[in-house]
């Protein structure tokens, strides 16, 4: 029986205004996309989503930086610097792994399900693409709030 899906190494294809798939609580941190409107490409084509389809989410850092200089004798020099970085400790996920890409990396479909051959399907009584699968998930975060101090003697 064939069922026109090309679905062997290809990408899928993009169906919008799909209804958004629950989060899966099994993966780390929250859904960052909409799962359902992935669908297996039809026939013998390569899907609509093509390469670099997906963006990693944006970026908003706010990192401080105080020194101060002080001058114990006329022939030394001392300086105080306490530096925070991520000030306001954003969670800033990361999603696709730039060491792992590919059909190796962690946001591949896993399956496709459904009426619609969705990788968002939620099937009744438990059966999903979404449980125990990385797709839309982040792999970590960046690092979170960092603040260092540093003395430094020049003589």
């Amino acid at each position: 029986m064939d069922s026109n899906f090309g679905i062997a190494a290809s990408y899928p294809d993009v169906l919008r205004g799909q209804p958004k798939s629950f989060n899966n609580p099994q993966s780390f941190g929250p859904l960052l996309g909409n799962p359902a409107q992935f669908v297996a490409p039809r026939g013998l084509t390569f899907g609509d989503a093509g390469r670099n389809f997906l963006n990693n989410p944006s970026r908003l850092n706010f990192d401080i930086s105080l020194i101060k200089h002080f001058k114990p004798t006329e022939s030394s020099d001392l300086e105080f610097r306490a530096e925070a970085f991520n000030v306001f400790n954003h969670t800033e996920y990361r999603t696709y792994d730039p060491d792992n890409p590919g059909g190796t990396g962690n946001n591949v479909v896993s399956c496709y399900a459904g009426p619609l051959y969705s990788a968002g399907f939620i099937g009744k009584g438990g059966a999903d693409c979404l449980t125990g699968a990385s797709f839309l998930h982040p792999i970590d975060a960046h690092r979170p709030r960092t603040i260092q101090f540093a003395l430094k003697w020049s003589f």
